[in-house]
């Protein structure tokens, strides 16, 4: 790509704006190092003459007389000298006006003037001013490849300024024309620099490139910048930096694109996979919320089941504290019954002390004549009258009916039992007397006997001693003994029949002392809550009686002190 791109082997961006760098180039091409004085060097890279120069190992002093390049200008071209002073032909200090933001800043009042009519407004602000030789006597210039001079109409001065003959650039470079105009300056450089032994070698349409007399420039110098020079423009470098940068950030976009596509496409799968158990796991959700929904509907329905059961038992808790004060007032009859009952014992015990008494008189407690006392038959008849009392059962529930007749069933049998036992009796008395008889027959034919015993004769008994005695008195010897035997044996048979008719005596009285006692628990039973709690199942218990017919039967313990209880209900 040209001698250039041969002899560097690597591209020339050019930052100049107008190629100026190029021709540079191109007159100090085997130059490794050199060394530049920038006059009006405004900023270290755009339009910069120098920085093509820089980036190849060259420095040198660059003096701008705005300031705010010097930060800059430390950081991108750290071996250049930044130099914020303004140039002209003598020591002091000038008014500049800068035009902020723009390379037009100048101390040329003529060029101040066209920029306000183009419509820039100048800002006006005195800088310290300097001469080209000062400074390059202050910092110990000796030897200098290239002077740049571009101040906006101030180079004549800045040039007039300078030492020539201590200070001789090899190469100049001034700018000719008006600026942002095509037309050239009506000034003295040109017989000046010939005067100070420079030869005019080259004009690019804006600048003038002055050469020293003794500085050999190749034939090719005042050629155009072509395309054998191998250069490119910054603003192209920056673009084509810009298309690379882009063209790498493309590239890793597409590796992250394949990247994510790769990941994306995994996800996919991934996605295709979880969408599958998804859809399993909706399914299985759809079940779960059908069985849910089944579920609550059952739910509901046992709820409106539980109301209407609360109703119900509501229903039922009034019918139950309707039955309650039906119950209290069967309490109330219950206790009057056991008044009653409590009064039917006293008489039951009142009749056993009276069945107790009619034992004493059976044992021989009667009156003279051997007839018994009349007040025993009235007693028993009080005691008949008592039974009946105990019998009475109006106005009960039905149930404590069925059991009060039950009881006075067993206690008719017991009344029973007990005229059976009075018959008894009457007939152990008849027996009693009897044998009373015989036996006073008999003591008196013995006492006879032994007053006037007869060796072999029997005793005549007196006629006043009866049948008996008479009898007596014709038996041997050997028969009253065997009399006396019997009479022994009589009685030891009435105190048998009198201990009997003491035990049926008491018997009797256990039997009404138990019927008390059945209706006390019959009451207590009746009172009892679990009474209450039962009531459905005596009803069924009822239903199921009169299913099996009337053929049930109570069983009674033989114990005293244990409730009856009847078989067929709960």
């Amino acid at each position: 790509m040209g001698a250039m791109m041969a002899a560097t082997g690597e591209a020339f961006v050019s930052y100049s704006l107008n190629c100026e760098d190029v021709l540079i180039h191109r007159a100090f091409r085997d130059v490794a190092r050199g060394f530049y004085v920038d006059v009006g060097a405004w900023h270290p890279r755009d339009d910069s003459d120098t920085r093509a120069l820089y980036e190849r190992g060259w420095s040198g002093l660059c003096i701008e007389p705005l300031s705010e390049f010097a930060p800059l200008y430390a950081a991108e071209r750290p071996r250049d000298v930044f130099l914020p002073v303004a140039l002209s032909d003598h020591e002091g200090e000038i008014v500049l006006h800068e035009i902020p933001s723009t390379g037009l800043s100048s101390v040329d009042a003529s060029v101040v003037d066209a920029h306000r009519a183009s419509g820039l407004t100048p800002v006006e602000r005195r800088v310290p001013a300097r001469t080209l030789a000062s400074v390059l006597a202050e910092h110990g210039v000796d030897a200098i490849d290239l002077l740049k001079v571009d101040a906006e109409g101030a180079e004549e001065a800045i040039l007039d300024g300078n030492d020539w003959t201590r200070f001789r650039p090899r190469l100049v470079v001034v700018e000719a024309t008006l600026p942002q105009t095509p037309q050239r300056r009506e000034t003295g450089i040109a017989a000046a620099m010939a005067a100070r032994g420079y030869r005019h070698v080259h004009f690019d349409g804006l600048n003038d490139f002055y050469a020293e007399r003794d500085f050999a420039l190749p034939d090719d110098f005042v050629l155009p910048p072509n395309v054998f020079d191998g250069f490119v423009p910054a603003r192209v470098d920056a673009l084509e930096a810009q298309t690379r940068s882009v063209q790498d950030y493309a590239k890793s976009l597409r590796s992250s694109l394949d990247a994510q596509q790769h990941e994306l496409e995994n996800v996919r799968e991934a996605q295709s996979r979880q969408t599958g158990s998804s859809q399993r796991q909706i399914e299985d959700l759809q079940t779960a919320y059908v069985t849910s929904r089944d579920y609550a509907h059952s739910l509901e329905a046992e709820r409106d089941r539980a109301l209407q059961q609360i109703a119900a038992l509501t229903e039922e808790n009034a019918r139950l504290a309707r039955e309650r004060t039906g119950f209290v007032a069967r309490l109330e009859v219950i206790q009057s019954e056991c008044s009653r009952l409590a009064t039917a014992e006293a008489t039951a015990r009142s009749r056993a002390g009276t069945i107790a008494a009619v034992a004493r008189r059976v044992l021989g407690l009667h009156s003279p004549g051997g007839r018994p006392d009349p007040s025993i038959r009235r007693d028993e008849m009080d005691a008949a009258e008592q039974g009946a009392a105990l019998s009475e059962a109006d106005g009960l529930d039905p149930f404590v009916r069925e059991c009060i007749e039950h009881v006075q069933t067993r206690a008719e049998r017991l009344q029973l039992d007990c005229d059976d036992l009075t018959v008894e009796n009457r007939r152990l008395r008849a027996a009693v007397a009897q044998l009373r008889a015989e036996t006073n027959s008999l003591n008196v034919a013995l006492a006879m006997h032994q007053r006037h015993p007869v060796d072999g004769l029997p005793v005549q008994p007196s006629p006043e001693a009866g049948p008996a005695a008479v009898a007596s008195a014709s038996v041997p010897p050997e028969l009253l003994t065997e009399a006396r035997d019997e009479i022994d044996a009589l009685t030891q048979e009435r105190a048998r029949l009198a201990s009997r008719l003491e035990e049926t005596g008491e018997k009797l009285s256990a039997a009404l002392a138990q019927v008390v006692r059945l209706r006390l628990r019959l009451e207590a039973t009746y009172l009892s809550s679990s009474w209450r709690l039962t009531r459905p199942l005596r009803g069924l218990s009822r239903g199921l009686r009169r299913q099996q017919g009337p053929d049930w039967d109570w069983e009674w313990e033989d114990d005293a002190a244990e409730a009856p209880a009847a078989t067929p209900r709960p």
